[in-house]
């Protein structure tokens, strides 16, 4: 079966009503990682765990935190990865990439977890004081495959990228109940016409939970 290369692409994702809306910005890394103490006692030992750690380091300090050292065997490949933050079941940010932006899992965790909190243009920079309210997932992008036509697709089980030009939409699995509702809500989201041809790409992908 023929691979398919996803461009190296940041992805802004905003969701509303379970749905996601995103972007198209070359790839940016946040700031040069400084020498910070040790993870705490015990470490992180789960993806929300460490997104979690990273965001009360920076908001707290200004710093990105390194990844766990020794970095655990599960974390050490690449894979793309999106970090969602709510408050009371309302989005408060989202930031992520279908395919691998990082050396791997753990920082690319960290990474779009602080870009959730600080660079989606759709919510202002998460506070420190918000922080304890604030829930995350972290989905893991296993795949990602060419569509002939959404009506092969289950809404409850994979999610949907269209793409068009330079406009997209991310859709993660379980944020829709139907087909017709998933391909239009993601063509409005991204500004796309309903009438328009667009290429259509299954997302499979693990959702992680905090609690």
């Amino acid at each position: 079966m023929k691979t398919m290369k996803l461009p190296t692409l940041v992805l802004i994702v905003a969701m509303a009503l379970g749905t996601c809306a995103c972007d198209w910005l070359p790839p940016e890394e946040p700031q040069s990682q400084v020498l910070l103490p040790p993870h705490p006692t015990p470490p992180p030992t789960t993806l929300p765990a460490l997104a979690r750690y990273a965001l009360t380091t920076y908001l707290t300090d200004g710093q990105i935190p390194p990844p766990p050292h020794p970095l655990p065997p599960a974390w050490q490949h690449q894979q793309g990865v999106f970090v969602t933050l709510s408050i009371q079941g309302q989005m408060r940010g989202c930031w992520g990439s279908l395919s691998p932006t990082a050396a791997n899992l753990a920082q690319a965790t960290i990474h779009a977890a602080i870009g959730a909190a600080t660079r989606d243009p759709r919510y202002p920079p998460l506070r420190l004081g918000e922080l304890e309210q604030v829930r995350i997932q972290v989905a893991l992008i296993q795949a990602v495959t060419p569509l002939a036509e959404v009506r092969s697709l289950d809404p409850t089980r994979f999610g949907l990228w269209l793409r068009s030009g330079s406009r997209g939409a991310v859709l993660l699995p379980g944020e829709a109940l139907t087909v017709g509702w998933q391909l239009s809500r993601a063509k409005a989201l991204a500004g796309i016409p309903a009438d328009a041809p667009v290429e259509l790409f299954r997302v499979t992908a693990e959702l992680l939970h905090e609690f």
